[in-house]
């Protein structure tokens, strides 16, 4: 992943804070994330966007409190950036959350293992566990959905702004990562699981 800030290759604030890099046995790439994190500022184009798709490789340091994998935040209209979308771990659970309606939908269960997470989201979908699918090293969980809320409509509302992987701010406050991941794709639709498995490999 490229540690890219304001459109092109720089250093972040601190330098100090990038993700230690290295080559997995497979020869796969991977980062470890302690209070790191990586900002990739994103285009107006995704706002309002009904469909996102994210997967991961990721081995955890541990599976206490919150660890946070991808943020996704937008500035709104004379307001400062917050986050919209995010991809976690909490209480050892993949989770995804749509922050402007606190919508929560997860599946059981991180270790401390290599996994494979995938997270598929399509609004236009009739009900919310075919809107929201995740799964585990390709194998489809049942997704659990937190609060009253429905889950929302269109996702990121909003002007522009940054995503950030491995916290949800650039001070590696807020939930941080600690841990690795490996090869991480971002997709505009969802997948089925055929093709998760395909990823995997």
């Amino acid at each position: 992943v490229p540690d890219l800030k304001g459109g092109s290759p720089a250093t972040q604030a601190t330098a100090a804070r990038k993700p230690t890099l290295a080559t997995a046995d497979n020869g796969v790439k991977i980062g470890t994330f302690v209070d790191d994190v990586l900002s990739v500022p994103l285009s107006a184009a995704i706002n309002d966007n009904i469909k996102f798709g994210l997967a991961f490789w990721v081995k955890l340091a541990d599976v206490a409190g919150t660890k946070t994998f991808v943020s996704i935040q937008l500035n709104g209209a004379g307001t400062a950036s917050a986050n919209k979308l995010l991809c976690l771990m909490f209480g050892a659970t993949l989770q995804t959350r749509a922050v402007d309606v606190d919508r929560r939908a997860g599946v059981s269960s991180l270790d401390t293992n290599w996994r494979f997470c995938y997270l598929g989201i399509d609004c236009s979908k009739v009900t919310e566990p075919l809107q929201v699918i995740m799964s585990l090293d390709g194998n489809p969980g049942t997704v659990s959905f937190v609060n009253d809320t429905a889950w929302p409509a269109t996702l990121l509302a909003g002007v522009t702004g940054n995503m950030l992987i491995g916290g949800t701010n650039t001070a590696g406050s807020g939930g941080p990562l600690v841990g690795s991941i490996g090869d991480l794709y971002f997709f505009h639709d969802q997948l089925s699981t055929a093709d998760q498995v395909r990823l995997m490999q």
